[in-house]
């Protein structure tokens, strides 16, 4: 029995080591990304122009900013107020001029971005 649940949690952490998940570095923390943020900009912009919209990315971009709020900011809301769409015409403008960088990176330049507007 105990090698059967071993297997099993091999298997498990087999799977979550795939495709969707890679380590990321800031500032010399390291920590792991799940899901869309390893989404290269190139395919944010593909995914806009398709049936979806981006949803499934925006969604990313949406809970990683709520945890930013939660863990990261000093104040309530990071966004000071912009809705969806601005946040997602901001994405598109930087993912066009970067299309390299992942989501993780991209959506790190739309919190310096908010951060400073909110400074001034």
């Amino acid at each position: 029995m105990r090698l059967t649940k071993a297997a099993a949690l091999g298997c498990a952490v087999i799977a979550f080591a795939g495709p969707g998940m890679a380590r990321a570095s800031d500032n010399g923390k390291q920590f792991v990304i799940f899901g869309a943020g390893l989404d290269t900009c190139g395919k944010w912009v593909a995914a806009r122009s398709g049936p979806g919209h981006g949803d499934a990315q925006l969604t990313w971009i949406a809970g990683y900013l709520t945890g930013f709020n939660e863990w990261g900011w000093r104040g309530r809301d990071i966004s000071g107020g912009e809705d969806g769409p601005a946040i997602a015409g901001w994405m598109d403008n930087y993912c066009r001029a970067h299309p390299l960088d992942n989501l993780r990176e991209a959506t790190d330049a739309l919190i310096v971005e908010l951060s400073s507007r909110q400074k001034r």
